[in-house]
């Protein structure tokens, strides 16, 4: 239960209940004597429900504040945001816990959603935080370890990990539609029955004309990393990670700009007829990418001449970048929005250099 003063009168006490349980399988006689337990090791299974919530700082339930001008208007009507959650999902381990899988599938509904609307231009305020509806997310979460080779002098283990994610305004509650992102001739929109920071996009027809469409959703679908680990003869550990994600889409903002200068190539991305305000949609493009982000080798040497440990480590961070996307790091996007970080405006930027280190320990 959560209840302040800060809160004010319009606002109850508040009421978070959650609940979970687990149930491990394995344990039960009935699995110790049937013929999985002479390969499955463990299966658990779990779930959980429950509500948290989110309230603004206390001075922003003021009447009127007005630091610089024009000033925001109070709300006296805000209510604190809630959110219900529900998961499920099971730990397994098999082959002496040597290969292990954890599941998990979620649902989150947020209710009186709290974001900064912009308001009326007329009126001359800046955005008021308000309750505009309910919002959606579900998805599953994969993580999958595996011990492949186990041997005194070679081990080889392996780690995998995927999670998606569906996201959905589903009621906007009166609310009228409205932007969170994005620019003028191209926002990023809520929308009933539409994932939040939806483009509004220009799409050409043919010949002169076009049409609008509410596409290209900036969040991905899903995402990921593996990490691979080998120790060789005793002494010798290498270990690699990579990241990845697809699903999402991304303007490619570099693009953009110097169409809008007329440079080649990106000029030529408009067909004729066009320019870049009716033919928005030919630069966002997919954000899919695989980044192998680091690999490390270390090598350990035991009682040395004159040296009781001598270890020598060689690294490379940021190494390479598999995406299909032109001329921009489709990781470097989350440019274009002060009220929700959703992503999907490529920042004109440079990646993150790709540095190599040597590193020399030495234990007398």
């Amino acid at each position: 239960m959560d209840d302040n003063n800060a809160f004010g009168e319009e606002v109850d006490l508040q009421v978070y209940p959650k609940a979970a349980v687990a149930y491990n399988m394995s344990n039960e006689s009935f699995w110790q004597n049937s013929f999985l337990s002479k390969f499955w090791n463990v299966m658990k299974l779990r779930a959980s429900w429950g509500k948290t919530g989110q309230f603004l700082p206390f001075v922003r339930n003021m009447t009127f504040t007005m630091p610089p001008f024009p000033g925001v208007p109070g709300n006296d009507k805000i209510k604190p945001e809630k959110i219900t959650g529900i998961d499920a999902g099971f730990d397994a381990a098999l082959f002496d816990e040597r290969f292990g899988v954890e599941f998990s599938w979620f649902r989150e509904n947020t209710k009186d959603a709290l974001v900064l609307i912009p308001g009326s231009p007329v009126t001359g305020f800046g955005p008021q935080l308000r309750n505009f509806g309910e919002m959606q997310n579900d998805g599953i979460e994969v993580a999958m370890n595996a011990s492949i080779i186990a041997t005194p002098k070679l081990a080889l283990s392996l780690r995998a990990s995927m999670a998606t994610l569906n996201n959905e305004v589903t009621k906007l509650n009166g609310t009228p539609p409205f932007t969170i992102g994005g620019f003028s001739f191209l926002p990023q929109r809520v929308e009933e029955s539409k994932p939040a920071g939806v483009f509004r996009t220009t799409h050409p027809t043919g010949g002169n004309a076009f049409d609008t469409r509410l596409d290209f959703n900036p969040l991905p679908k899903r995402t990921g990393s593996v990490a691979l680990n080998a120790i060789l003869f005793r002494n010798l550990n290498l270990s690699v990670l990579g990241d990845w994600q697809t699903g999402g889409y991304s303007l490619n903002t570099g693009a953009l700009l110097r169409a809008m200068d007329r440079m080649k190539p990106e000029i030529d991305r408009i067909p004729p007829g066009h320019n870049f305000t009716t033919a928005l949609s030919v630069f966002i493009e997919k954000s899919d990418y695989f980044k192998l982000r680091e690999i490390v080798a270390r090598c350990q040497f035991h009682n040395v001449k004159y040296v009781r440990n001598l270890t020598l480590t060689a690294s490379a961070r940021n190494v390479y970048t598999f995406t299909g996307a032109e001329t921009f790091d489709p990781e470097l996007t989350d440019f274009g929005s002060t009220i929700v970080n959703i992503g999907g405006i490529n920042i004109p930027a440079l990646s993150p250099p790709r540095t190599f280190r040597l590193g020399v320990e030495v234990n007398y």
